[in-house]
């Protein structure tokens, strides 16, 4: 039996290192420090037996965040679980593509607002500027969990329960989204299986809802629509836009280099 940390640790060899170390930073409730200089701690029975099973469900291929309940986004730690999409680093760049165009007074819409990390950045760093930041999902169990985030952010946030646009009204200064974007047959899929799936994918080439968000935003954005899309999607998704009626449509790279925020204008 593996009784204490260093002994748990040594069994698990077989995952990654911070991911063992995360699991028995989280169980015992001490520091990564405190994981690494006292191997000799001893684990409780009932704790053993819970480091266990989430071991085996990250040998299975569940992701870290959802055994830990939340992640970090933004400087901010968000509950998480299996009804919303893990928040990516990447998407932090929408946020900041976002916030350089928005305006005191603006009225700004999150469409699958998820976990409702985006909302809720946009939220915290325009309060105090007259912003109005409205959020929407098509599944109620992921504004449940956007709801509470919101509450413990203290952002100011109005969710809503929305296919897109279709149970939203007026219109918007800023739109942002980040959609599905994965092609439904997409090799990638395996290894997001506990993620939900309409979260992710949208038809043959993901781009379904894209050319949706962009047909409906087309009377309903008064000045700039924002989506996050995939690396290789971004001549498409500016041709979509284009084809909705925005104007000077441009596309900017994430951290890697690769294409990941397009952005499209009303003039």
């Amino acid at each position: 039996m593996s009784r204490t940390v260093g002994c748990w640790l040594a069994a698990q060899a077989d995952l990654h290192r911070s991911d063992r170390e995360v699991l028995v930073m989280d169980a015992l409730n001490i520091t990564r420090a405190a994981v690494l200089t006292s191997p000799e701690r001893t684990i409780e029975p009932r704790t053993l037996a819970s480091l266990n099973q989430a071991a085996e469900k990250l040998r299975a291929g569940w992701p870290l965040a959802y055994l830990r309940g939340h992640r970090e986004f933004w400087g901010m730690r968000l509950v998480v679980n299996p009804h919303v999409l893990i928040p990516r680093p990447e998407t932090e760049h929408l946020v900041e593509l976002a916030l350089e165009r928005i305006r005191p007074g603006d009225r700004v819409l999150d469409l699958g607002t998820g976990s409702g990390a985006v909302a809720i950045a946009l939220a915290r760093e325009t309060a105090g500027l007259g912003v109005d930041v409205i959020a929407s999902d098509r599944s109620a169990e992921a504004l449940t969990v956007a709801a509470k985030n919101a509450g413990d952010h203290a952002a100011e946030v109005t969710f809503v329960r929305s296919d897109w646009l279709e149970s939203i009204e007026g219109s918007f200064d800023v739109i942002v989204t980040n959609p599905p974007y994965v092609a439904d047959e997409h090799p990638a899929l395996a290894a997001l299986r506990y993620e939900p799936l309409s979260a992710l994918t949208s038809g043959a080439d993901g781009l379904d809802d894209i050319r949706k968000i962009a047909r409906q935003a087309a009377h309903r954005c008064r000045r700039t629509l924002l989506t996050e899309h995939g690396s290789d999607q971004g001549e498409a998704v500016r041709q979509i836009f284009t084809s909705a009626g925005f104007q000077n449509m441009r596309t900017y790279p994430d951290l890697a280099g690769h294409d990941r925020v397009t952005i499209g204008f009303v003039t």
